[in-house]
């Protein structure tokens, strides 16, 4: 192939993917900051279900940060509903 044809398929080629990322941006929906989605975390599911620890003993891996929706911590959700034997921290503690 000459130079010529190799510079025109290039241009043609790039051309063409830019033109299909123009025309798919145009699909992207976006969501509305003032959406009323709420996050659920864990220890907030996990509360609707503490049937299935019952006669077990229960352990948890946790940290400073494991609370529930209402800052209340992890250990005493667990604790007050379960039975809490053992807690597993990083090497900073709890």
């Amino acid at each position: 192939m000459n130079l010529r044809l190799k510079r025109k398929i290039g241009i043609i080629t790039c051309g063409f993917l830019i033109s299909s990322i123009f025309f798919q941006a145009k699909d992207i929906k976006t969501v509305s900051a003032s959406s009323n989605a709420q996050v659920k975390l864990g220890i907030d599911n996990l509360d609707k279900n503490l049937t299935i620890f019952e006669g077990k003993k229960v352990g948890l891996i946790t940290n400073p940060s494991g609370v529930d929706s209402n800052f209340k911590s992890s250990i005493d959700v667990l604790y007050e509903k379960t039975n809490l034997t053992t807690l597993f921290a990083a090497e900073h503690g709890i």
